[in-house]
């Protein structure tokens, strides 16, 4: 069964790659995702130029434009990314045992689309997911590696390391993933003509939100109309707003996993922590939020016991659609301004951020019941004691 679901999603991608090419838009790639980005930076490399300067628009790392360099054909390029997608697929399977999760991720519209129109956040989910199965069966040195190649790609989503901190691995590990990120650094310095240049374009453009695109995220909007004097501010603190959740999200699912002894508090702490690092992200698309919410499927006992699940889950889809129907109306074809784009966006995040609040609330509201339950079979059994003596 789960070959021919492979087969079918193969395929479908292929097809769509091959005869129905679709423009990028905000929804489907970013500009540090957009495979056209890739493209100027390997043309500068043609040329024997870096592709790396002060506000250069391309953002691609230099050990993935070194690797596609070397490939003979855009095809094979398509090739890698597609391997990346069904990787995907499969470490979804084996985090959330389900087959439903996996055919949900390899036949929908949403991982379609970005395959075919090759966008390169695929390595960037590949490196989230297998952080994400290794250290949930602590396999710590495959772990470290995974988490480097996520530092190198896209630092907006290191906070999901927290996991380790969840899990209580030690020190050590955290040596031993910074040494390896570090490798990775040195090697792109060494390649590129030994400068520096390429981690503004790669790194700290990307944390900081430089290069600014209107998308389905809060963050362009919120430094757009933010005066010129504080945006460096606004920048920083929506760069380290995902880690104020870790604290408070490690102390509650403890407490959780103490009094209600759910078992699989790990991968819930991993699924939240997913869904708000895409949320906060600079340039999320529809893909980033999807995956977050197959993972979180799993968890579907406890979902159905928020209230303002079902709500929040209809209304941000509604939300995601109305952006897009918006994007296609007053951005493409009558060239008006993104700000069209605005009211659906903070909508359909809102309502993200409202599926959460439900969640972490259903979470608490157990914990307190358990607390009470406990406490009231501490009281009978001590009347108990005390009336048979």
């Amino acid at each position: 069964m789960l070959y021919k679901i492979a087969s079918i999603g193969i395929l479908l991608r292929i097809i769509m790659y091959h005869w129905f090419p679709i423009q990028p838009i905000p929804h489907i790639s970013s500009p540090y995702t957009d495979y056209k980005n890739a493209l100027e930076g390997l043309s500068y490399l043609s040329l024997g130029l870096s592709p790396y300067y002060s506000d250069s628009p391309v953002h691609t790392p230099p050990l993935i434009l070194w690797l596609f360099s070397l490939m003979p054909s855009q095809h094979i390029i398509f090739g890698l990314i597609l391997s990346a997608d069904l990787l995907n697929s499969i470490y979804i399977y084996l985090i959330t045992k389900s087959k439903l999760a996996f055919s949900i991720y390899l036949v929908n519209p949403i991982s379609i689309i970005s395959t075919s129109s090759m966008s390169l956040s695929s390595f960037i989910h590949l490196a989230i997911l297998t952080f994400g199965y290794f250290t949930l069966e602590r396999r710590r040195l495959r772990a470290v590696f995974a988490i480097s190649f996520l530092s190198y790609l896209d630092p907006c989503m290191l906070s999901i390391s927290s996991l380790w901190y969840f899990n209580h691995f030690t020190k050590r590990i955290y040596i031993l993933a910074f040494l390896m990120t570090f490798s990775l650094f040195s090697a792109s310095y060494a390649l590129f003509g030994e400068t520096w240049d390429w981690l503004w374009s790669c790194q700290i453009a990307q944390l900081l939100n430089y290069d600014i695109k209107p998308n389905i995220g809060m963050a362009w909007y919120l430094i757009l109309e933010m005066f010129k004097r504080y945006q460096f501010l606004y920048r920083v603190i929506l760069a380290i707003h995902p880690w104020l959740y870790i604290y408070p999200l490690h102390c509650l699912l403890h407490k959780y996993s103490k009094y209600s002894m759910y078992k699989n508090t790990s991968n819930l702490y991993f699924c939240i922590l997913y869904l708000i690092c895409v949320v906060s992200h600079p340039h999320p698309t529809m893909e980033d939020f999807m995956i977050p919410f197959i993972l979180i499927s799993t968890h579907g006992e406890l979902i159905m016991r928020v209230k303002s699940g079902f709500f929040t889950v209809t209304a941000g889809v509604i939300g995601v659609i109305l952006s897009i129907a918006m994007w296609g109306m007053w951005t493409e074809r009558v060239g008006g301004n993104a700000n069209f784009l605005f009211f659906q966006t903070i909508f359909t995040n809102l309502m993200i951020f409202g599926f959460l609040f439900g969640l972490l609330h259903q979470v608490n509201e157990e914990i307190k019941m358990k607390k009470h339950q406990i406490t009231c079979k501490t009281i009978v059994e001590e009347v108990v004691l005390s009336i048979l003596k």
